[in-house]
């Protein structure tokens, strides 16, 4: 996808998506599409924070304390890639730039 993701932009889920935590891992699953996504613990914090009120900024502040060692850019970049990725499954709404 060439079209960017504004860090002012407010995520929500797909309300039709069911989502299951196993251990460390969430699981969501569209049943419309037959698709199920695991996510890891950075792409769940992003996943359990597409409610319409958090900033795609915010997404980053919030990865980026549980992995301050790693750089904030490849955080953002990394919240992009998994913002992208559930758009892509039509699992989250998300305005791009």
């Amino acid at each position: 996808m060439n079209q960017d993701i504004s860090l002012t932009a407010r995520p929500v889920a797909n309300p039709r998506v069911v989502v299951q935590q196993f251990d460390d891992e969430l699981v969501v699953y569209d049943e419309e599409q037959a698709l199920s996504l695991h996510l890891n613990t950075a792409a769940a914090i992003v996943w359990l924070h597409c409610d319409s009120a958090t900033t795609v900024e915010a997404l980053v502040d919030a990865v980026f304390a549980l992995y301050p060692e790693t750089p904030r850019a490849r955080v953002e970049e990394d919240v992009r890639v998994a913002l992208r990725e559930l758009m892509s499954h039509g699992l989250i709404i998300c305005d791009v730039s």
